[in-house]
Order: C-alpha cells, then structure tokens, then sequence
C-alpha cells in the first residue's frame, strides 16, 4: 500500500534493493563446506572483501557478469544496515 492507501499487485510494480550503500563489506570461505568445496582449508580469521555498491540491483533485474569472468558462482547473501555508529559495543550490550 502505498502513502495514499492505494494497493498494487506485485507484478505491477518493481522491488527496489532495500538501500542505497556506500560501501558492502564481505566475508569469505566462511563455513567449511564453501572452504572445502574450493580446495581450501577453513581460515584461521575471516577474509574480509568489499564489493561495489554498484553491484546491487533491483529484484528481477539482469544480473551482467564481467567479460573477464571465467568462474563465476552464484551464492545467496545477507545484508544488514547498521542504522547508527558503533564502536566496541561489548555482545552482551548488542541488541538484536
């Protein structure tokens, strides 16, 4: 629904990406099946990445890959917006 109370079917409309960030940090080989299935042994510390937030598209939108790309994997993805600053927040003071 939208501001004005109107309703639309959802092939009427088009999901947008949910925001708009300005940085997208990863971690990789994060789970031992992933590690193993690439040949590789669980990290001893995460593998932090980025990806661009260029990289984030609307629902049902094309998804182009790189010409370079010869190994190219889909993976599923969870995102989570951090709506204020933090630092050092102790896990018994984290709010879920």
């Amino acid at each position: 629904m939208d501001k004005g109370g109107r309703s639309y079917s959802l092939d009427a409309v088009q999901l947008l990406p949910p925001c708009a960030p300005t940085k997208i940090v990863c971690v990789g080989r994060n789970y031992r099946d992933h590690a193993k299935e690439l040949g590789n042994e669980v990290p001893a510390e995460p593998l932090i990445f980025l990806k661009p937030p260029s990289s984030i598209i609307a629902n049902g939108d094309a998804i182009v890959y790189p010409t370079l790309s010869t190994n190219v994997h889909f993976e599923g993805e969870l995102g989570v917006v951090i709506g204020s600053r933090a630092r050092n927040v102790p896990a018994a003071n984290a709010v879920m």
